[in-house]
């Protein structure tokens, strides 16, 4: 809804304000979850485990993955700039696959080791944090305009039927099957494809113009 008319300051602010909120239902509502405290009472007779080797695995971990994400976004910036295709193109593809790497390489790891809240917390949580903080950075920081008609149109469909889709298949057994997984993983590749068609069909469309412009 916000971003329509790009993001200004004001929904920038609101965005700060909403996700303030959703921490604090989260933290408030995760008090009371009697998994939650069985684990800490798990990890803390650990005798192999300390606070101080915990936090160190965690930020050395952390230090790998985005400075891997951003090698990868860099390089696929410079691939994709270099063969003239839009921000927004690159933004909804190269560097969002980019920077889900460390979701994706997250739940891979959690998944091995059958901590299914993990995946989804994981997801939900980097949803939220760039859905909110992210785009509160972009009406408070940067001049909030969107200049591709697609980010407004067929890539924000896209997102939504993701959201409600993978919403309702979590809802209904409280679990993702394989074939529902199968099924997103299905819808993504649709939009890609419908992505670079419609990436295609703007870059000829200019070509169009420019070449009328030049004979008239």
């Amino acid at each position: 809804v916000l971003v329509q008319d790009g993001i200004s300051r004001a929904e920038g602010v609101l965005m700060l304000v909403l996700m303030a909120v959703g921490l604090t239902l989260l933290f408030v509502g995760g008090g009371d979850d009697p998994s939650l405290v069985g684990e800490v009472e798990e990890l803390a007779s650990d005798e192999d485990a300390t606070v101080l080797g915990e936090a160190l695995r965690t930020v050395v971990g952390l230090t790998g993955t985005v400075a891997g994400a951003w090698l990868l976004v860099w390089g696929a910036t410079e691939l994709a700039e270099r063969y003239g295709v839009n921000d927004g193109f690159v933004g909804v593809t190269l560097v969002a696959l980019g920077t889900s790497l460390p979701e994706l390489v997250t739940a891979i790891v959690a998944a091995r080791q059958g901590q299914t809240g993990l995946i989804v917390g994981n997801l939900l949580g980097s949803n939220l944090f760039n859905s909110f903080a992210v785009g509160a950075v972009v009406g408070l920081l940067g001049d909030g305009g969107l200049v591709d008609p697609s980010l407004t149109g067929l890539d924000l469909w896209f997102m939504l039927a993701i959201c409600l889709i993978a919403a309702a298949f979590m809802y209904t057994r409280r679990a993702i099957e394989r074939y529902e997984g199968g099924a997103m993983l299905g819808l993504f590749g649709g939009f890609l494809i419908a992505t670079w068609w419609d990436e295609a069909r703007e870059s000829a469309a200019a070509v169009i113009e420019f070449a009328a412009g030049q004979l008239g």
